[in-house]
């Protein structure tokens, strides 16, 4: 049932009727002061869920492409061929005739040493050194490999399968509920006008718990963890539970642009593009004063000022700085939003229920159920498709 028409924060209307003449409303204004949800209001709504326990879905994952050698002492320069002990799972992904480089040797004036895959076991690769008639140089203890390209022989037959499963991931159903009971009598002097700035005190609470259950769902959407066990009172990983275990600790200090640089820095290597640049008022207002010595050209909101809406990281990838009051002090996250969505259970999204009863008043209730869906939220080294987000906590 869709919710009623309910009269705005402060109701103003019929001051000038007998006994009801305010001109002080403030209590009224006050009771209706609440920070408006803006992660909750800004994230996309996905398609429904019907499962009592979790919304579920699949995430797609690449192959890694790129490999650690953990041999110990790492590789000489002076052998033909060399075997590299790559880490457990990490060889069924190759093929022979593949081409690896390592990704931290230096290029100078020349080209770095290519190694040339010749023969698979498991995870121990043999290597042709200084293929392509490049240098042979010596390469460091857990020196990382990256594939260039899996060449194939001019007669080539079909290989090796390695396709990848997609990955399941779920997180449970959270419901929100808050209650209305009001008295008759109550009822009835509002209707009388004999409470001033409320014409219908139902609508009103109403109306109030409404804001409320939307600051509890964005609460819920940021520092939420999932429930032990589906059912009764069951709650739903928030933002903070999915990228917990990527965090990056700052340590108490202070706040530069150089964390949000690395943030995105870091999500961009492993294949992500975030959008969002989600904080509280303290992330948000160091931020602000980053531009508060510059000269405004134009007015613009893109302008640097104490107006700022976006933030431009050193890799020219520009982040909309989300403010959302409701953030933990000294955090902040990147993130893709397209990659984030709400998903509501079937057909209660949020909605209004009353029933008649004995009770001499009027009763509701305001529902929400539902549930937050974030993809690509872990390391590859974890078995998962990478991570797009990343979250920074404890800067001054």
């Amino acid at each position: 049932m869709a919710l009623p028409v309910s009269p705005g924060a402060t109701a103003i209307g019929t001051f000038n009727t007998q006994f009801t003449k305010r001109e002080d409303i403030s209590e009224v204004l006050f009771s209706s002061m609440a920070l408006e949800n803006t992660i909750a209001g800004l994230l996309p709504v996905g398609e429904p869920f019907a499962d009592p326990d979790a919304a579920r879905w699949e995430e797609d994952r690449l192959n890694i492409y790129e490999y650690t050698d953990t041999t110990a002492g790492g590789q000489n320069a002076t052998d033909s061929v060399s075997t590299l002990q790559l880490t457990a799972g990490q060889g069924t992904s190759l093929m022979i005739g593949t081409l690896l480089v390592d990704t931290g040797q230096t290029i100078s004036t020349a080209m770095p040493e290519l190694m040339q895959v010749i023969n698979i076991v498991t995870d121990s690769v043999t290597v042709n050194r200084g293929y392509g008639g490049t240098t042979r140089v010596t390469h460091a203890a857990s020196a990382t490999y990256r594939n260039l390209g899996s060449f194939l022989a001019e007669t080539s037959d079909l290989d090796k399968d390695i396709s990848q499963n997609r990955i399941p991931n779920s997180n449970r159903l959270g419901r929100f509920g808050l209650n209305v009971q009001i008295s008759d009598e109550q009822l009835q002097r509002a209707m009388a006008q004999y409470v001033p700035g409320v014409p219908n005190e139902f609508d009103y609470q109403v109306a109030q718990r409404v804001r409320e259950i939307k600051r509890m769902i964005n609460n819920a959407l940021i520092i939420s963890i999932r429930s032990t066990a589906s059912g009764d009172f069951s709650s739903f990983d928030g933002i903070f539970a999915w990228l917990i275990g990527n965090v990056q600790n700052q340590a108490a200090a202070t706040f530069t642009p150089d964390m949000v640089n690395t943030a995105y820095s870091n999500v961009f290597g492993n294949g992500g593009d975030p959008d969002w640049l989600i904080a509280g008022t303290t992330i948000v207002r160091r931020i602000a004063n980053l531009y508060s010595d510059r000269i405004r050209i134009e007015q613009s909101e893109r302008s640097r000022g104490w107006s700022v809406i976006y933030f431009d990281t050193d890799l020219g990838k520009t982040l909309r700085l989300i403010l959302d009051a409701y953030m933990p002090t000294g955090a902040f996250a990147v993130v893709d939003s397209r990659r984030a969505r709400i998903r509501p259970f079937l057909n209660s999204f949020f909605y209004f229920r009353t029933a008649e009863t004995m009770r001499d008043g009027e009763a509701a209730r305001v529902i929400a159920k539902m549930s937050l869906e974030f993809r690509n939220t872990n390391t590859v080294a974890s078995g998962q498709a990478g991570f797009a987000h990343q979250l920074f906590t404890n800067a001054a």
